[in-house]
């Protein structure tokens, strides 16, 4: 099993098992991204910086996964509507729960071994 601890090395060899040489560096591209947004979930970190990740992310897995690509939209529309620097407690959790989702999203459509 896979969780967001592993490396993206490891990833890296699980996904060649089932996705082309060249599909598989996407997806592990793609998870080293979803790791850095999860630790962004536990700092400060701004909206734009967000926003970015999931452009970058989208490019990565767009064609893969349509379950993942909603989950993607999904938390770039909520990042978009809101300005994190304003946010109360309750909506940064919003946020946690979009990243946290996000890994797990990621790790049962790519790692489905």
């Amino acid at each position: 099993m896979c969780d967001a601890s592993m490396s993206p090395e490891a990833v890296g060899a699980e996904l060649k098992k089932t996705f082309s040489k060249r599909d598989a560096a996407r997806l592990a591209l793609s998870f080293k991204t979803v790791r850095e947004l999860d630790r962004m979930c536990n700092q400060n970190a701004k909206t734009e910086e967000y926003r970015d990740k999931l452009s970058v992310l989208k490019n990565y897995t767009e064609g893969f996964s349509e379950e993942f690509t909603t989950q993607v939209d999904e938390f770039s529309r909520f990042m978009k509507e809101e300005q994190l620097g304003y946010l109360d407690d309750e909506y940064k959790e919003k946020v946690r729960s979009f990243c946290t989702n996000l890994v797990d999203v990621w790790i049962s459509e790519f790692l489905k071994g």
